[in-house]
């Protein structure tokens, strides 16, 4: 690459890190870093070439000198478009740099394409969107930064290309977008990221504007959307609500989500855009103007729509009045008036010191003007039909804006697959520029394919198939630092926010004559004035002898120093800063060619605000009162005059007038000291311009100069003479003399303060202080509001040294700010005397305004650092960018170098972090198909035994294959996330060796082709030992040889060369070198010769090397091949657990055949009596029998892996242990034929056979007890507190003296019972019952009440239902009768016996 600067140019060779960065509305610059041998000056104002496009050196370039043959350069080079910062945007009509301006899109550019073409031929105007006129107040902007203000303001881009300006969003290819998502061959490498910017609009609520608005005829104080109707944009509909505040999309689905903001489109309002037509000069000397417009409509009568209580009120929006507005004090519609028509009488006003309508300052034919308070027609504000007039206007508009935020929108970074994109770059370099869309899908973040604009690029110089591509579907250019341009910017409109300048000296004309009037009545002495058309005279004093004093200091120091005095135009309050008063004339009547402080007369004056000043024709006085007794003053403010010693006990020294409120502003005339004007000299305290931005401050000890100061080239050396006859000669000499002396500016530049960026950490003070939400410059903002308590950090100083500390402040209120260099009364801080400061730019400075301040100073003695800022008075300061660094000389703000090491130990952690998590996913991935593995093999051997796989079991192996996804789901995104550093070549480099060689490691088949396209490599690896002992061959590192096509061979390698003065030495750390690969060969092959270790030191480690291409040395990482490896081997791993499972069950089978075999020799040779079989203290074995003199009894083994197959059985052999009387099973079933248990049994299912001896503990739901079984339907209350009576419960109680069932409905007292045995019924008391029988309802119950129901049939002979052989039969206690009977049948004289026995009929006899 060429760089071409003085006629010249040099050849650079850009390393691997140069890059070209663009963005819409945004950076666009070159990067380019590189080496030479010799130091070359570069200066500002080189060029180059890149891919077609020129790029401008506009700064200075960064050099550093790592020794006389290597100096490493860092250029940041500008492109065509960042030339427009360097050119300021004026005014069209009179060349000013502050002025507001309304015109329609395409206008405002064509201003800025002027103004360019105004000092560089060739800018031209591109296309640019259609819309209404918008008003922006521009405030000494450059024109990059009005650009950016016209797109913000119509709520779109800029594009320029070339020398051509358009004003439209950005966009190409979007009906055909470049197809790109995540994955091999896809387009994307790993490390795709999304980043939400905002989520999407549901309704947008809309503010008109209040212009042209009669609120009682209109019904709102403000402009409305039509109400309830429909507009299409880009096919989208939108429905506004019934009141004409919002839109909606219609129909939109959008699941409960509510996001509802609001749009200011105030600048909308009804209007007629007018053309003057003609122009009448009525009288130039007293600036009466007036003009037509012949095209106004009859019908559209002013004098007629004029809001009632209003003035009618021209705006000019083109011409030499543009942005200004006027009264009209008539208007004529019809002929009469001054036979014309159409007619606007214009009001003079004065402004910026001119009355206009002037001269030069008038309208012309042809100049656009709207007219304001009027209430237009209907048509004017809102037509459905036609969809015109100013709410339409506003509704297509919220449309737009609507459809841009109907989506959320986010954004998404990620890195070209460079052999990707190098195999298709005939069809894929075009599509990448800004706008160009993309058609982008990922598995995860993005499953739908969307189009989204590439709205920022990062192309590497040396690698450009590879760039970084930011897409977002965001309309680019809103940003932090835009929105305060914006709000400095609107200070041209609303009013200049620079108290102190402005109140203090606007001195208008106006203000001047109403100072004059209340000077006479201030000081009657003075006879009234006079107004001469000259005055000659040979000296001129102006002042009085009570106002000869002035802000100093203080006592011991009686400086003069700037005073803050401003009128706040928010709030209408006048502000005095607190400060010492020296007045030079009372108390010094003797004639004395020299005075000493204790001859003059001192007073400290406190600080002052005023009450609202809300009547704005009033004008005051503002006095100092003070005391004649004591050092003690205050501001008073007064609507009339005071003497001096009117009031007994008090001076009163006039210090200012006020004037009366005028376009929201206050002049303020400072009263006190004089100015002297003898034939060649004038003395006195300040000169400035008329509107108080522009003056000299002349002090005792310094003068203060704040200008834009111009000097023509012409003069530059007249002036030069002017001041000092031997100045030019004095720059020869100084500039030689700075060439050899450069001693006396000692420059520091390290930052001796850590986390400055952010304040963290440990600062002194620091309670005292707010964070703030917002920044400067991206440096975190600290806010005081209390006096003193200066905050700063507890760095050591050293004696005899000089230090500067320097930092950003802002202040707000009446207040004095101070930067002190350190404090004699703090116990352990550094003592130090100021070198110099500029602290004193915050005090006599603006309001709310960055300053860069500094107290640089001498330690005459050690201890930590106490400079630090501070302040008193009423109000805040904001402080940020701290920076303590040695000498004499403030330098910009920078970190301490450990704030850049704590960042990359943190990257490196969190890389580290990465991996670690990545390693775990993976072994749980194993772990999770291992365990399901196990089940699934358990599940078919059980099946083989004719065992059905169990509901539990089938939802264990269901949750498994679950837990499988998931661990592989998650393992996979883990190792697609590593962020692995400068690529590595080395395959399996996660090796560490402490002697010899290994030369197991392989390099990557990708190498080869990345050699052949770049020349550059660099090898590092990982060195330690503790102490070097002997040389050996000299060397240890790593090494690796190519071979090029012709056969010849190039080692490439890491080696640490150790020599005689190494010996005894310790070293740690990782060494590397670049090499640079023979020119115009082709690598053929390369072959990895490993790690070597040829030298003999103690504590030796040597491992982790790392082949990267270009020629930085990053941190070991891994090879993208071992991670992907990784997995691989987890999937080979699975694969042999899979198989070693499936072959569990053939194994058990032999290992059960085996088993049986063996038990059967070892029972016919073994002695169970005398001989035992073990391996110290442990025995290890299959199956483990026990036995006495008549055989096999019990036995463990572990043979088989169904469920069914037994672990311990007892009272059997080993072949018949499946019919021992007791077994223990796989699954943990106990089988037993007998079984004596102590204590609790807790069962909930299963079969018991046998006896069962149990005197407690639960069976199903029946607890135990000693004496009884219980069974009560709320499980959660112990025995002893079972109700048996409870509502909705159920009862069962089982004991040798009676059984209870008791089942209790949800009602009281409804209940049914069986009771069997001798007891006492639970709700009649009845005694003695064998058998009781219960059934107790109520009205509501649903069935028939039966107390007891008995049903006996069959075939037998004889079905009995009930036999009762003995005992009565009671009926509600009576006993039933006993007896026979005789009833006659009618018939033929018969009649029946009956046999009654206790109430029942027993027998019938004819």
């Amino acid at each position: 690459m060429q760089l071409r600067f003085n006629s010249t140019y040099i050849d650079v060779l850009p390393t691997d890190e140069s890059y070209r960065y663009r963005s819409i509305m945004g950076e666009h610059t070159l990067n380019i870093y590189f080496a030479l041998s010799t130091y070359t000056d570069i200066p500002t104002g080189a060029w180059c070439e890149f891919q077609g496009e020129r790029y401008t050196l506009n700064q200075p370039a960064k050099v550093v000198k790592h020794n006389s043959r290597h100096f490493e350069y860092t250029l940041t080079m500008d492109s065509e478009g960042a030339n427009l910062k360097n050119y300021k945007f004026r005014n069209p009509n009179d060349k000013t740099l502050k002025f507001p301006f309304t015109a329609s899109p395409r206008y405002h550019i064509q201003i800025l394409v002027d103004c360019l073409n105004m000092i560089d031929s060739g800018w031209q105007v591109g296309t640019t969107i259609e819309a209404n006129e918008k008003l922006i107040s521009y405030n000494h902007n450059n024109c990059l930064e009005a650009l950016d203000m016209i797109a913000k303001a119509f709520e779109t881009e800029y594009e320029i290309i070339g020398k051509t300006i358009h004003l439209h969003k950005v966009e190409y290819f979007k009906n055909n977008p470049l197809p790109l998502e995540y994955g091999k061959g896809k387009g994307f490498k790993t490390g795709v990221s999304r980043t939400t910017e905002q989520s999407r609009i549901t309704r947008l609520y809309v503010q008109g504007g209040e212009r042209n608005i009669d609120r009682s005829k209109y019904g709102n104080k403000e402009l409305l959307l039509p109400k309830s109707q429909e507009y299409v944009y880009e096919g989208v509909t939108f429905v506004s609500d019934d009141k004409g505040l919002s839109i909606a999309i219609k129909n939109a689905q959008n699941n409960g989500f509510i996001n509802e903001q609001s749009l200011d489109l105030s600048h909308i309002y009804p209007s007629r855009k007018g053309t003057v037509s003609a122009v009448f000069e009525v009288d130039k000397a007293k600036h009466f103007y007036d003009f037509a417009d012949t095209s106004i409509p009859q019908a559209l009568n002013f004098s007629d729509l004029q809001i009632k209580g209003e003035k009618m009120v021209i705006y000019f929006e083109s011409g030499m009045l543009s942005g200004r507005e006027f009264e009209i004090s008539r208007y004529e519609h019809s002929s009469g008036y001054n036979h014309s028509t159409r007619r606007f009488e214009i009001v003079p006003k004065e402004e910026d010191g001119t009355t206009m309508p002037s001269d030069i300052f008038k309208p012309a034919v042809g100049d656009r003007y709207s007219v304001y308070n009027m209430h237009l027609p209907a048509a004017y504000i809102c037509n459905n039909a036609t969809k015109s007039g100013a709410s339409w206007e506003m509704m297509k508009e919220a449309c737009k804006y609507l459809y841009e935020n109907r989506a959320d929108l986010f954004t998404f970074t990620g890195d070209l697959d460079g052999i990707w994109a190098k195999k298709n770059w005939a069809n894929v370099g075009g599509r990448l520029k800004m706008g160009a869309y993309i058609h982008f899908s990922d598995n995860e973040f993005q499953r739908t394919p969307v189009a989204i604009r590439i709205v920022g690029l990062k192309e590497y110089v040396n690698n450009p198939y590879s760039p970084q591509i930011e897409l977002s579907n965001k309309v680019q250019g809103q940003s932090f630092s835009s929105e305060i341009r914006k709000l400095q910017n609107q200070e041209v409109f609303f009013g200049e926010m620079n108290k102190k300048a402005i109140s203090e000296t606007k001195r208008s004309w106006r203000n001047a004559l109403e100072t004059i009037k209340q000077v006479e009545e201030a000081f009657p002495e003075y006879t009234k004035s006079i107004i001469p058309a000259t005055v000659q005279t040979m000296m001129a004093l102006v002042g009085n002898k009570a106002g000869q004093f002035a802000f100093v200091a203080n006592k011991t120091n009686p400086i003069t120093v700037p005073h803050t005095l401003y009128f706040d135009r928010n709030n209408k309050k006048i502000n005095a800063g607190s400060g010492w008063i020296k007045h030079y004339t009372l108390g010094t009547t003797d004639i004395k060619p020299i005075h000493s402080a204790a001859d003059y007369k001192y007073w400290y004056v406190s600080s002052f605000v005023s009450g609202r000043l809300d009547d704005k024709a009033k004008t005051y006085y503002l006095y100092i009162k003070a005391s004649k007794t004591a050092e003690t003053a205050q501001f008073v403010l007064s609507e009339n005059k005071i003497g001096m010693e009117e009031v007994a006990g008090f001076y009163h020294f006039l210090y200012a007038t006020v004037n009366s409120e005028y376009d929201g502003e206050r002049g303020i005339a400072q009263i006190n000291g004089f100015t002297e004007i003898t034939g060649g000299q004038l003395v006195t305290n300040k000169i400035s311009s008329g509107n108080g931005e522009q003056y000299i401050l002349l002090l005792d000890n310094e003068i203060i100069i704040k200008a834009n100061l111009r000097i023509t080239d012409g003069n530059k050396t007249e002036i030069k003479q002017l001041v000092n006859p031997d100045l030019l000669s004095l720059e020869s000499r100084l500039k030689q003399y700075s060439n050899d002396q450069t001693g006396n500016i000692q420059v520091g530049g390290r930052n001796l303060m850590k986390f400055t960026k952010e304040m963290s950490g440990a600062w002194m003070n620091k309670e005292f202080w707010t964070l703030q939400s917002d920044n400067y410059n991206e440096l975190s903002i600290y806010r005081n509001d209390t006096d003193w308590n200066g905050i700063t950090q507890r760095v050591q100083l050293q004696e005899g040294e000089t230090y500067t500390l320097s930092l950003y402040v802002r202040k707000q209120g009446s207040l004095t700010f101070y930067l002190f260099a350190g404090d004699p009364r703090k116990v352990g801080s550094a003592q130090a005397e100021v070198v110099s400061t500029n602290s004193e730019i915050v005090n006599s400075g603006a309001q709310n305004t960055w300053y860069r301040v500094y107290v640089a100073f001498r330690v005459t003695q050690s201890g930590y650092c106490f400079a630090r800022p501070e302040k008193s008075g009423t109000g805040y300061i904001d402080v940020c960018g701290f920076k303590l660094e040695r000498g004499n000389k403030a330098t910009d703000w920078s970190p301490a170098p450990e704030d850049l090491e704590s960042k990359i130990d943190q990257e490196k952690q969190n890389r580290e972090q990465s991996i670690s998590i990545a390693k775990t996913a993976t072994e749980a991935y194993a772990r999770a198909q291992s365990e399901l593995t196990k089940a699934q093999a358990i599940a078919e051997a059980n099946k083989q035994a004719g065992i059905a796989l169990t509901a539990e079991q089938q939802a264990r192996i269901l949750q498994l294959q679950q837990n499988l996804q998931q661990a592989k789901t998650f393992a996979e995104q883990k190792v697609n996330e590593l962020q692995v550093g400068g690529r590595n070549y080395i395959v399996g480099s996660n090796v560490m060796i402490n002697s010899s060689f290994n030369n197991t490691m392989s390099v990557s088949n990708e190498l080869i082709a990345a050699l052949n396209t770049n020349n550059l490599v660099t090898v590092s690896v990982y060195i330690e030992y503790s102490k070097l002992i002997a040389l050996g061959n000299r060397r240890l590192g790593y090494e690796f040889v190519v071979t090029y096509t012709d056969n010849s061979k190039q080692y490439i390698h890491a080696w640490k060369s150790v020599s005689e003065a190494d010996l005894g030495k310790s070293y740690k750390g990782r060494f590397s070198l670049t090499h640079m690969l023979q020119a115009g060969k082709t690598i053929q092959s390369i072959n990895s010769t490993g790690l070597h270790i040829q030298c003999n030191a103690v504590g030796v480690k040597l491992g982790l090397p790392k082949i990267e291409i270009g020629n930085k040395a990053t941190d070991w990482s891994p090879a993208p091949e071992d991670i992907e490896n990784k997995v691989a081997n987890i999937q080979t791993d699975l694969q042999i657990a899979i198989n070693n499972a499936r072959a569990l069950i053939a194994v058990e089978t032999q290992n059960r055949q085996k088993t049986d075999t063996n038990v059967s020799k070892l029972v016919n040779k073994t002695n169970f009596l005398s001989d035992t079989y073990t391996e110290g203290n442990a025995m290890a074995t299959g199956t483990m029998i026990l036995g006495n003199s008549l055989g096999v009894q019990a036995g463990i083994t572990g043979v088989g892996a169904a469920n069914n197959d037994i672990r311990f059985w007892a009272g059997s052999n080993y072949t018949d242990r499946k019919r021992a009387p007791f077994m223990v099973m796989q699954d943990g079933t106990l089988y037993a034929t007998k079984a004596n248990i102590s204590g609790a049994i807790n069962a909930t299912s299963g079969s018991f056979t046998g006896a069962i001896n149990a005197t407690s503990g639960k069976i199903g739901g029946f607890n135990l007890t000693n004496d009884k079984i219980v069974y009560y339907s709320d499980g959660n209350v112990p025995i002893s507190q079972i109700d048996p009576r409870k509502k909705g419960t159920k009862y069962t109680h089982i004991s040798p003296a009676y059984i209870i069932y008791r089942d209790n409905e949800d009602r009281n007292g409804v209940y049914r019972q069986v009771i069997m045995g001798q007891s006492i019924a639970v709700e009649t008391g009845q005694k003695g019952a064998m058998i009781l029988v219960e059934s107790i309802g109520d009205n509501i119950s649903f069935d028939d009440n039966i107390g007891l129901q008995i049903n006996t049939k069959g075939s037998r002979t004889s079905n009995v239902a009930l036999d009762i052989v003995e005992g009565d039969i009671r009926v509600k206690g009576q006993k039933g009768y006993t007896g026979s009977f005789m009833v006659s049948t009618g018939v033929g004289g018969r009649s029946i016996q009956m046999f009654v026995t206790n109430g029942i009929i027993t027998n019938v006899a004819m």
